[in-house]
Formats: structure tokens, C-alpha cells, sequence
């Protein structure tokens, strides 16, 4: 499991610590989006009252996932991400921390 820090200074994250391949998920920051938003291919919103598990982000992305979704960037909004094999790949949860610059506390799941 990987647990850290995303921060976009730009349209891509940086990892803290930097042991993440954050290539393989492809989030990112959409700020011409009304409101702004994180997105990528395999990206669902997760509005439940705890942080989700793995297989509850493999159901989120399952439903909302393809071709790709977004979450708004406001702090406490929280979505579900997958790598490149999508839901039955590695997946995680972000929640918004701060929305200056866009920073995510993430977790990423042992695949």
C-alpha cells in the first residue's frame, strides 16, 4: 500500500513520497473545468460517509468510471482511481486537502 501526498502545480501530480508511479493512473488536473476538477480515464466520485475500501472503488469505477470521470476540487471531496487495467487493476481513493495549489491525500491499494 501506498499512502501520500498528490499536489498539481501544473495538469500533473507529484508524489510525496516519490515512490508512486502516478504515470499509471493519468489523473489530472482540469482547470478549465467549470468547476475544477481531477479527472482521468478510470476516475469516480465516492460520496460515501468513510473512506472506501478497495472493493468499493472497484464497484465506483465499475459504474462510473469509463470512459473517465471527474471530481471537483473542493476540499473534502473524495474519488476512486484505477491504473491502466481499470477496475480489476491497482486501485485507490483521493480525498481534496487543499485547493491551493490542488493537493490529494491519496491511498493506493497493493494491487
Amino acid at each position: 500500500m501506498w499512502q501520500g501526498v498528490l499536489t498539481f502545480r501544473g495538469a500533473d501530480p507529484e508524489a510525496e513520497p516519490p515512490t508512486l508511479p502516478v504515470r499509471d493512473y493519468r489523473l489530472r488536473l482540469c482547470a478549465s473545468c467549470a468547476p475544477t476538477a481531477i479527472t482521468g480515464p478510470q476516475v469516480a466520485a465516492w460520496d460515501g460517509p468513510a473512506p472506501p475500501t478497495p472493493d468499493q472503488c472497484r464497484a465506483a469505477l465499475a459504474l462510473h468510471g469509463a470512459p473517465g470521470g471527474s471530481v471537483p476540487v473542493q476540499v473534502g471531496r473524495t474519488g476512486c482511481f484505477a491504473d491502466f487495467r481499470g477496475p480489476a487493476g491497482t486501485v485507490g481513493y483521493f480525498s481534496v486537502v487543499s485547493t491551493s495549489p490542488p493537493t490529494v491525500g491519496a491511498v493506493v491499494f497493493s494491487g
